[in-house]
């Protein structure tokens, strides 16, 4: 899997941000955001014990839990009151007060009963907005194509709801019980009643209605009602009706002060509960827009979302609620179950307003583990770390190229002058001098025919090396367009395998485009020890890093042993320089001068000056043979180094071998 996952050690834990989990060094991960979350994890992965449970033991603003099982109030009532929140626990069926195989029982004073109709105020210029989202939130939404069918209800149960809050018989003990009990009336009565809610002197409410229930009963023999009354009825349990009948807590402290609200039911009864989950949820969230935007911050963990069905307004104000201090953190089973509720573009809403998307336990949910893969991206040739080969020819100084196929001129005899001493001298040093440039020749023509040998040689090396370059190229091109990880690794990255009491690990995908790789943390293991980070090994060098490293280390290394041939070299030469000198002054002090003997002497030290300088002319010469290409092709290692790092994130040379 060459994909290489962000270092979320960049992204350290903070008080008040979101808790993930534990980066490879063992440090504690976290997301500042000012929106919200989305999470999929798949049944029994662990997101009680690894997502919600570690945050609401850190989490120090308020919050709404759905608490399906009491689990999670159990394991933190005690770290939230100590944060200083007051905790209420709605819990129809009274389960949290049961120990489970981990934790007591919550205490009884923690219950609490909640009716939301009891701080209506007809009065108040969102009246009618208030009464609508109560309605909105006890009719359970699946399918667009129900819509008429679930607006009439509402509109039905809207008018029930002002009727009880305005009217003077029913004022003092208006409840969500009380609105039911008008609805399952006789035929007879429902009627005589919506006659009489269509009355001038009605509430609006009250007569939209009327209107709508009596053309209902006329054209559709009370199709809408029904809907009404099939969405109540959950409203005649025991457990409900003594919830829903009192106001011992209000939404409103979601906004006001430290408060922890949880939403207990029995797993066993989800789907007979799941519309008092969603009234709970449309009433809090419309408690936390409502009014100024200086309130509290408030985290909706919004567990088995799915079960909620479409809470349009949801969807409407998502990407407003962020002045409202709420975040809202659905948790789904399979990605599915959100374009099922909301369709493709209300799923994109979410999406696009979540600062984190986590994704583990999604081994038998192939939408999201294609959705991970193809949002992780495919493999480009950037990924594999191959440049296209361009070079054709080999990388030769001008200077090698010019002593191989340059003509090697014949030197011409040094001309004679008729004088009888100088003609002498002149002729012996002539002789000496044409004896040398004859050597050169000959050097010249022996370094030509080795010139133009190399120069062949690396013609046919460099051909041979471009032919197995593209080779490999092509070769290695044959993965750009898979998936960088595909969905079968993705699966056993988040999975759970046997004896493990969690997932392996999370994907976490951030609107910046980093993806992060992180281990759960469940509340029951103690915290790893923080370690630094990795250094990194022979296999976690990507290759192109290590073959372009390596190969600019070899060829700094020639350079390097070509300056120390020069530079022994031109130590011989001057050695020699020094040697002729000192023989020139000495030779007169040991020998009878003459002057016969002076053309002798200067025919030495010219011999040995005019051999020294040729010979450091053929020193710089080679060296510029050796250097040239070895320098050009060092320039080029490096910059291909230098880009692999770049495109790794790495800020020096890894020199692990």
């Amino acid at each position: 899997m060459p994909f290489q996952f962000a270092n979320a050690d960049a992204s350290p834990y903070q008080q008040g941000s979101l808790f993930l989990g534990h980066s490879d060094t063992g440090r504690e991960i976290g997301i500042q955001s000012e929106r919200h979350f989305l999470a999929v994890c798949g049944s029994g992965a662990g997101k009680g014990a690894s997502l919600i449970i570690p945050n609401l033991l850190r989490w120090p603003h308020n919050s709404l839990v759905i608490d399906p099982g009491g689990g999670n109030v159990r394991a933190t009532w005690q770290a939230r009151e100590a944060m200083g929140q007051e905790v209420h626990v709605i819990d129809p069926v009274r389960v949290s007060l049961e120990r489970d195989k981990n934790h007591d029982g919550i205490p009884a004073r923690l219950l609490k009963a909640f009716n939301p109709i009891a701080n209506l105020d007809p009065s108040s210029r969102t009246y009618g907005e208030d009464v609508d989202g109560i309605a909105d939130g006890l009719v359970m939404r699946h399918e667009e194509r129900h819509a008429r069918w679930d607006n009439g209800a509402a509109n039905i149960i809207a008018g029930l709801i002002d009727f009880v809050t305005t009217d003077p018989q029913y004022r003092d003990y208006a409840t969500l019980p009380e609105v039911r009990k008008l609805l399952i009336q006789s035929p007879d009565n429902l009627k005589a009643m919506f006659e009489g809610l269509a009355a001038d002197n009605r509430p609006a409410l009250c007569r939209a209605a009327a209107a709508t229930a009596l053309a209902d009963l006329k054209d559709t023999d009370g199709g809408l009602i029904q809907n009404a009354q099939e969405n109540t009825k959950w409203l005649d349990y025991t457990s409900m009706r003594e919830t829903l009948g009192a106001s011992t807590c209000e939404l409103s402290h979601l906004k006001s002060k430290p408060c922890t609200i949880y939403l207990v039911i029995d797993p066993d009864y989800m789907d007979v509960h799941a519309r008092f989950l969603r009234l709970f949820v449309r009433t809090a969230i419309s408690a936390m827009t409502k009014g100024s935007d200086n309130g509290r911050e408030c985290l909706f963990i919004l567990d088995e979302f799915f079960s909620l069905g479409k809470i349009a307004y949801l969807q409407k104000v998502a990407g407003l609620m962020r002045k409202n201090g709420v975040h809202l953190w659905p948790i789904l089973q399979n990605l599915k179950q959100l374009p099922d509720l909301y369709g493709p573009d209300g799923a994109d809403t979410f999406i696009s307003n979540s600062d984190a998307m986590i994704f583990f336990g999604i081994g038998q949910d192939k939408p999201a583990l294609d959705y991970v893969s193809g949002r992780i991206g495919p493999m480009t040739a950037a990924d594999v770390g191959m440049l296209p080969p361009t070079q054709t020819t080999p990388p030769l100084s001008s200077s090698l190229r010019d002593i191989a196929f340059s003509p090697v001129m014949q030197p011409r005899p040094t001309p004679t002058i008729p004088h009888q001493k100088l003609g002498a001298l002149v002729s012996t040093i002539g002789m000496g001098v044409d004896a040398l440039r004859n050597i050169n020749y000959s050097e010249n023509l022996s370094r030509q025919a080795y010139a133009r040998q190399t120069v062949e040689e690396e013609q046919r090396v460099h051909a041979a090396a471009d032919a197995n370059a593209m080779r490999d190229y092509n070769h290695a091109m044959t993965v750009v367009g898979k998936p960088r990880v595909a969905p079968d690794e993705i699966a056993a990255l988040t999975g759970k395998g046997p004896g493990d009491k969690v997932a392996r690990s999370m994907i976490v995908f951030r609107p910046d485009g980093s993806v992060f790789n992180l281990a759960l943390a469940p509340y029951f293991l103690p915290a790893p020890q923080p370690t630094s980070a990795p250094a990194m090994s022979t296999n976690s060098i990507p290759p192109e890093i290590r073959v372009a490293r390596d190969n600019y280390f070899r060829a700094l290394a020639i350079v390097a042993e070509a300056e120390k041939a020069r530079d022994r070299m031109y130590g011989v030469l001057w050695a020699f320089v020094l040697v002729g000198a000192i023989v020139a002054v000495a030779l007169p002090f040991f020998i009878r001068f003459e002057f016969d003997y002076v053309p002798s002497v200067l025919l030495l030290f010219g011999g040995v000056v005019i051999g020294v300088a040729i010979a450091s002319s053929n020193v710089r010469k080679k060296f510029e043979e050796q250097t040239a290409p070895q320098n050009l092709i060092l320039v080029q290692r490096a910059q291909q180094m230098l880009d692999h790092m770049s495109r790794h994130g790495l800020k020096e040379i890894p020199l692990d071998n």
